[in-house]
């Protein structure tokens, strides 16, 4: 769920951020104003009727979720796009000297459908865990889970926008020179290692697992393995949920998070071996790996932002579809100069950055060897995960392999320990074909002559532009 919940935000931040508010509006404040309440109304609407339908168990609950998260994004995409949502909300950039204020009301605008979806499922979200909320806890509960998604982009935005108002002109040049992207980055590592894990367990509500023979024992096993690391509850979904993941970089700042459904339910054989999967991450240095993936994109699609505008300008069918829509030339480039961005974006973080993280999660599996020289117990315990959670063992998944895969995987290596080495190969070969193609991606899209193409074709489009406006005014 919450590698799902990242590409939706992801396609949100990059919406939002990258659309240029229009200088007129396509419709006046009033009708603007009735359609957005219109279109949240329509949405509250879907989302009710969309659980009311809704099947008893935890799998119907989350297929409707997921259904209406992607609506979601769909809906904010008309208030961007056909509502000039941008343009009411660009005088809280203040001049455009805090763009992030407007980004963050521009984001507050996707909370507040993600809010009435929330609302729309309550009932059926108590019904199935058990439990029961006032509506404020009920969504306060939920935006404390999926804030921590949009925090290190929120928390880079802020220092950024922050440092160009210090009345240093030497630093803001620093900061818009190609330095200045190194410096974001730095500054960015720093926050995902040093302030981000301790402030997730929190907003979470892990709690320190209890002392115990149960701790003692975990404890035990992190040492003999030559690992350090806080280990904490972590009531995802109540603690139903059979799950278990790790947080952070540095040893002091390191957080083991096991469900407490997780902890009944395995035993200590199993136990161990899902923290040696955990271990494994960090061995492989897998949440470092998270952050050159996420750098990767940022590069990728800096270089195709670049000559994108440029090349539009210089083909024929851009000045034909002027001719053809009613929109401004402004309007009309900015949404074809975001469009094949947002593509790249959707395809590059489900398939090439699923690709990786689904691999590294086989990586991980694998490390049980290396632990305790069997995958026996890490199978019990994903056949167990599959039995209790209701989870068809065949089922795929985009991030982690589905759990017969997993199961598979594991099975072939226990007779043929050369798997391991062979998938290790393949995973290094694949970060090194990775890493080249995106460094000659950059390399060749760096050699475009932008500032050629521009002045070729600064005149059509100026022309396009008047042509337009011509059009526009009312004739006597």
């Amino acid at each position: 769920m919450l590698y799902s919940n990242l590409l939706y935000f992801l396609v949100v931040i990059f919406v939002f951020s990258t659309n240029t508010p229009s200088t007129q509006p396509i419709f006046p404040s009033l009708g603007t104003a009735v359609a957005v309440i219109g279109l949240y109304w329509l949405y509250a609407q879907l989302a009710s009727r969309l659980f009311a339908r809704a099947g008893h168990g935890p799998g119907a609950y989350f297929a409707a979720e997921k259904k209406l998260s992607i609506l979601a994004v769909v809906f904010f995409m008309v208030l961007v796009y056909a509502l000039d949502l941008k343009h009411f909300l660009a005088p809280l950039a203040l001049g455009d000297r805090m763009p992030v204020l407007a980004d963050l009301a521009g984001l507050g605008c996707f909370f507040l459908l993600l809010i009435l979806m929330w609302r729309a499922g309550q009932r059926h979200y108590e019904i199935l865990f058990q439990r029961r909320y006032t509506t404020w806890a009920f969504l306060r509960s939920n935006l404390k889970a999926n804030l921590p998604i949009v925090l290190p982009w929120l928390s880079l935005s802020l220092v950024f926008d922050g440092l160009q108002l210090l009345p240093l002109p030497q630093l803001r040049q620093l900061l818009r020179s190609p330095w200045g992207d190194l410096v974001l980055f730095a500054l960015f590592l720093s926050f995902l290692t040093l302030v981000f894990p301790p402030l997730v367990r929190k907003l979470w509500g892990c709690t320190p697992l209890p002392a115990g023979p149960v701790r003692n024992r975990l404890l035990a096993f992190c040492q003999a393995q030559g690992f350090r690391s806080e280990i904490y509850t972590w009531p995802l979904f109540e603690g139903q949920v059979l799950t278990a993941g790790i947080m952070g970089i540095v040893p002091g700042l390191r957080y083991l998070l096991i469900t407490p459904a997780l902890l009944e339910s395995l035993d200590a054989e199993e136990l161990d071996s899902v923290l040696a999967h955990e271990i494994g991450h960090v061995r492989h240095l897998h949440l470092l790996l998270y952050m050159a993936l996420f750098l990767g994109f940022s590069l990728l699609a800096g270089a195709v932002a670049t000559p994108l505008p440029h090349l539009i300008l210089a083909s024929d069918w851009f000045y034909t579809l002027l001719h053809l829509l009613p929109a401004s030339p402004e309007n009309v480039l900015g949404v074809l100069a975001t469009a094949p961005l947002l593509v790249l974006m959707v395809v590059y973080f489900r398939f090439v950055f699923g690709y990786f993280i689904r691999n590294f999660e086989r990586q991980a599996d694998a490390f049980v060897f290396r632990a305790q020289n069997t995958a026996r117990p890490l199978i019990s315990s994903f056949e167990k995960i599959a039995y209790l959670s209701g989870s068809p063992r065949e089922e795929k998944n985009w991030h982690h392999y589905g759990i017969g895969e997993r199961i598979d995987f594991l099975q072939a290596c226990e007779t043929d320990r050369s798997l391991i080495k062979k998938h290790e190969h393949k995973l290094r070969s694949s970060l090194l074909v990775y890493f080249a193609l995106i460094g000659l991606i950059v390399l060749g899209l760096g050699r475009v002559e932008t500032g050629k193409l521009s002045s070729e074709h600064e005149a059509r489009y100026a022309e396009a532009v008047l042509t337009q406006k011509i059009r526009q005014e009312p004739k006597n």
